[in-house]
């Protein structure tokens, strides 16, 4: 799977990692799973930290942009306080 998403440090954040090649959908897939799962859950976390140090290409058309600015200002209302770190050894990663 080129995104997956955990849970870390007793529930206090997530890691998203993402390798080889990463399409819009594959990200939106990822984050929507993760984000329904349990809205308690990431309420309470405190940061995220992507890690897309092993993507090798992306390809996000500008719909699928904002699709992921539309899943973040979702995230933002539910818990606006997280601090969010990416990863990655390509600028346009």
């Amino acid at each position: 799977m080129p995104v997956e998403i955990k849970n870390s440090d007793s529930g206090r954040g997530n890691i998203i990692t993402g390798c080889g090649a990463l399409t819009g959908k594959d990200l939106l897939d990822a984050l929507r799973a993760h984000l329904t799962l349990d809205p308690e859950i990431f309420s309470k976390y405190r940061y995220s930290l992507a890690d897309y140090s092993e993507v090798s290409e992306i390809a996000v058309s500008s719909a699928e942009i904002e699709e992921l600015a539309a899943l973040c200002q979702e995230a933002a209302r539910v818990n606006p306080d997280p601090l969010v770190a990416t990863v990655a050894s390509k600028d346009i990663t």
